[in-house]
This record gives structure tokens, C-alpha cells and sequence, in this order.
């Protein structure tokens, strides 16, 4: 919406340079502190209870709404597929599946979240591969018509933003693009040895490959303005379907990917969890908590009464926002960034402690990650400003 044509050299920088760089800072924190927690756990061993509570808090408030939004946006695929879906309902009942699958066990939600990843990446090569086919037979028409056009009148009227400031917007939206980065930080102790930075590799590979590819291809396929999120007709609203279509012009496909694009959004719910378990097992531990979080059933040996607990939470807060994504979307945005922010200075703190050893490099890297967040935050704190000024859609009328 704001970086326009631009929008790939902005998922490029963050991929490339922010995400590798918390790449490098998350893997050497997490050898010297194999711990649950994440940044609660860097910035209690570094800096004083309160702060590390702070960060707990924020990363607690992350994952609800990530799950709440994931859930709403997910059925709202659904309904796609099954327009009688009450998505009310359905929404609350995928968070009640994903409590059900955790309270089983965290390897059989491992298996799960396995089998939703590799579906999910054969998904998105048949759309890739779809979208490379039809730009070789096609042409570039509309990759250059877009770039014509790229400083023409938008359809409300606005001007696009001057390039500069195009590319600041574009960055700070496109840092939402790696939301869930942190979560494998939260429950190190659950992973075996040497697994840990083999998650963080995969995760950046694969949002540095498809992320970029998908952004480029979008544009030789789809016209500026329904890259950037307006109608496609004058009286029309932004459709998942329309897009689709132009996307993807096979039926089969289409129907493919509303169905793996609801299966990841609840991939999210699941790891909302997951991380959640492990956070909220560590500070109990630290007695930041009620002990009773530590409590495991006889059963299965997990932690049912944060998974419950997790689920009620998440439950009111979708009864009391109806479903509101944007105002969720906002919160979960935040305070993903913050929780990164809040890493970063846990790194800093960790390295002068002597905990871990200082270098040229390292001080470069965490001072670029950490001032890049620090816009982020900014920029997009003014974005949501703006768009809650406005009335946003309900659960019966998803975005």
C-alpha cells in the first residue's frame, strides 16, 4: 500500500538485512542462554526482574493476538470455501482444536506443524511455478505498465508518497512480514541439541526466497493499484478471490491456495501455543507466575492449565473485539517488534556482561538490528494511528 512498485526492494532489505542480522543475534544468545523465554529470559539473566516481566508481558500479549487473528483470518478463508461457515463460532472452534492438539502433546502438534510447513512451500511453488509460466507466455506487459504508472493518481484520489518516504513505509510494513521469528527462541528446551539454528536457517530461507518472489511476481501479474490493496472495480472492495484469479487462473489452484492459506493461519494458532507453553513454564519457574502454571496432567504429561487458561484468554479477547483483525493486527504488530527491540538490548546487556565476547561485528550488527526495529515501531505505531481513525470490519465482513 505504501512502497507501490517498490514494495520488493523493501521485503528484499528486510530479508537480506534485518532478518540476518536477528539471525545472528538469536543464535548466539540462545548458545549462551539454552533456555525457554526468549527476550524474558536474556533481559532476566542481564537486567532487573521488572524489565525481564515487561518483556514476558509483551510477549504474552504477541502471541494471543497472533492466535486471535490467525484464527479470524483463517475461517475467513474458509468461508470462501464454505459460505454457510458461522465464522464466529469457527473461529473459536480452531482455537479450541489447536488446545485440544497441545494438551495431546507437543510431538504430535510437531508432526502437524510439519506437515502444514511442507504442504505449504509445495503450495506456493505451484503458484510461483503457475505465475512463471504465464509471465513466459504473457509477457512484461504489466510489469512495466505498472512501473509507467507508478507515480500516477491512486483510485482515492491520493498521490503515491514521494520515493524516500515510499520506501520508509514500505520497510516498516514489510518488518511485519517476519512475525513469528521470535517463537522458536521461546521454547529452546523443548528442541534437540543443535536444532535451534536450524530453525531460525529455514525460517529466513524460506521468507527470503518466497517473500520477494511473491512481491515481484505480483506485479508482473496484477495491476499497481491491486498490488497496493484497492479495488479492482470502482464500486468493488479488495477480494481474495479476484486476486486469486489474476494470480492463479486455474480453479484448481485457487481453491488450493485459499485452503493452504487457511491451514497456515491456524499453523499460527498452533505455534501460539507452543510458545506460549514454554514462556509462561519459564517465568512460573522464576516465580514471575503462579506456580499452578507448572502443573502437568497425569495423563499426558502437559501443561493443561496454561493451555486452557491460553484458550480462555483468547476466547474473551475475540468476544470483547468481535473480530476486529485490524485493532488486533495493531497489538500483535507492536509488540512483535517490541519483543525484538527487547531482544536486541537483552544481546547488548548479555555481551557486556562478558557473558559473551564483543566484536566489531557484533556491536555493527545488533546497533543496525536494533535501530531498524526502532523505525519500525515508529513508522508503523503512525500507520495504525491513522487506520483506526477510520471504521474497520467486523468478523462477518473480514478484510
Amino acid at each position: 500500500y505504501y512502497a507501490g512498485f517498490w514494495a520488493p526492494v523493501c521485503i528484499f532489505a528486510v530479508s537480506f538485512g534485518v532478518l540476518l542480522l536477528f539471525r545472528t543475534i538469536y543464535t548466539s544468545v540462545v548458545s549462551a542462554l539454552p533456555y525457554n523465554g526468549g527476550a524474558y529470559t536474556v533481559l532476566l539473566s542481564t537486567t532487573t526482574r521488572v524489565v525481564a516481566i515487561w518483556a514476558g508481558l509483551l510477549t504474552f500479549a504477541s502471541y494471543v493476538s497472533t492466535a486471535v487473528v490467525s484464527a479470524v483470518v483463517a475461517v475467513s478463508y474458509a468461508h470462501h470455501l464454505f459460505p454457510r461457515l458461522r465464522e464466529d463460532l469457527a473461529a473459536v472452534g480452531v482455537l479450541w482444536v489447536f488446545a485440544v492438539l497441545n494438551l495431546i502433546g507437543l510431538r504430535e502438534s510437531g508432526r502437524v506443524a510439519t506437515c502444514i510447513f511442507v504442504g505449504h512451500l509445495c503450495v506456493l511453488a505451484l503458484l510461483i511455478l503457475d505465475c512463471v509460466v504465464a509471465v513466459l507466455s504473457g509477457g512484461l506487459g504489466t510489469f512495466w505498465a505498472n512501473y509507467e504508472t507508478r507515480n500516477n493518481i491512486l483510485p482515492d484520489g491520493r498521490a503515491p508518497l514521494p520515493l524516500p518516504q515510499a520506501l520508509l513505509f514500505g520497510f516498516a510494513a514489510a518488518m511485519l512480514g517476519i512475525t513469528g521469528y521470535e517463537t522458536s527462541a521461546n521454547f529452546v528446551e523443548e528442541q534437540a541439541p543443535g536444532v535451534f539454528p536450524k530453525t531460525l536457517r529455514n525460517m529466513w530461507a524460506a521468507v527470503s526466497i518466497l517473500n520477494p518472489a511473491l512481491s515481484l511476481l505480483a506485479l508482473m501479474r496484477l495491476p499497481l493499484p491491486a498490488v497496493m490493496g484497492y479495488p479492482l472495480t470502482e464500486l468493488g472492495e479488495p477480494n481474495n478471490d479476484d486476486l486469486l484469479g489474476m494470480m492463479a487462473p486455474h480453479a484448481w489452484l485457487r481453491t488450493l491456495v485459499s485452503i493452504d492459506a487457511c491451514l497456515v493461519l491456524s499453523g499460527s494458532v498452533l505455534t501460539s501455543y507452543v510458545g506460549v507453553i514454554g514462556l509462561a513454564r519459564r517465568m512460573a519457574q522464576d516465580r514471575n507466575l503462579p506456580a499452578v502454571l507448572l502443573t502437568r496432567n497425569r495423563v499426558f504429561g502437559t501443561s493443561h492449565v496454561i493451555i486452557f487458561g491460553f484458550f480462555c484468554v483468547c476466547w474473551g479477547l475475540l468476544s470483547a473485539t468481535g473480530g476486529n483483525v485490524l485493532v488486533l493486527g495493531s497489538v500483535y504488530a507492536l509488540c512483535f517488534l517490541c519483543v525484538m527491540a527487547l531482544f536486541a538490548v537483552g544481546s547488548i546487556a548479555l555481551h557486556n556482561s562478558k557473558r559473551l565476547p564483543w566484536s566489531g561485528t557484533q556491536i555493527a550488527t545488533v546497533a543496525c538490528a536494533l535501530t531498524a526495529v526502532v523505525v519500525a515501531v515508529a513508522v508503523n505505531a503512525i500507520i495504525f494511528a491513522s487506520k483506526l481513525e477510520r471504521p474497520s470490519p467486523s468478523i462477518t465482513h473480514p478484510s
